[in-house]
């Protein structure tokens, strides 16, 4: 969707740095430098546009932490939708996700539930279902519900709430999240302005980064989701 930029099409685009940051060394939390950018459709810089930040963690991960070698690498079993499908922070009905407890393979009576470990164009994970349940396996296998939406909102980490760009049509701001939640969340950040009633939006998803020397070594925890496994 285009806005008008000085009687011209512009847009706005967000970056993500490539070094993770610690407020505090060896606290609980890590920051990661970003930017966003607002130009006109000839590529100048629009400045003092006033740029409306919003994240929110559109996939939560589960898995673990293994060595491969001499280093330590993030084992992800599955990448499913948070659980919060209208995003207003409220448990409406359906929104709590059945789930049955992997890890996968989960089989029983005559029939197996596998993780293919493949996964769509949204970074879903896809599954299969072998044999015959018509019908549905009723009394077979349990299924159940924790009464809680996954992930907390929190979960994706804080920004500010607006940037203000500078002459290039630059704004600089860092997003702070728990180290816990680094390589188990998807963030869907949005950068949003406004000029002359007409609104843009630019959206960038990307799995919140870990400090490489604690990833290397494996001092981070698994995934806080395990070890759930949705339903298919």
């Amino acid at each position: 969707k285009n806005i008008i930029i000085n009687q011209k099409a512009g847009s706005v685009v967000i970056g993500a740095g490539t070094t993770v940051g610690e407020p505090v060394a060896g606290g609980a939390t890590y920051y990661l430098p970003m930017s966003v950018v607002v130009a006109d459709s000839n590529g100048n810089p629009v400045s003092n546009a006033t740029v409306t930040l919003s994240v929110w963690p559109a996939y939560y991960r589960t898995g673990n932490w293994v060595m491969v070698g001499s280093s330590c690498v993030a084992n992800v079993t599955a990448t499913f939708d948070n659980e919060d499908i209208n995003r207003n922070l409220i448990f409406d009905a359906g929104e709590d996700v059945p789930y049955l407890k992997g890890p996968y393979p989960v089989s029983s009576q005559g029939f197996t539930i596998s993780d293919t470990s493949a996964q769509d164009s949204n970074g879903q994970e896809k599954f299969t279902v072998d044999g015959s349940i018509e019908g549905g396996p009723s009394g077979l296998i349990t299924f159940v519900s924790d009464g809680v939406l996954t992930p907390g909102n929190s979960a994706g980490g804080t920004l500010p709430a607006t940037v203000t760009t500078d002459a290039n049509g630059l704004a600089n701001f860092d997003l702070y999240y728990a180290k816990e939640y680094s390589i188990w969340i998807r963030d869907e950040i949005k950068a949003t302005t406004l000029a002359l009633g007409t609104e843009t939006t630019g959206v960038l998803t990307m799995t919140l980064p870990a400090l490489k020397k604690d990833a290397d070594n494996c001092l981070l925890a698994p995934s806080p989701f395990n070890p759930k496994s949705p339903a298919p």
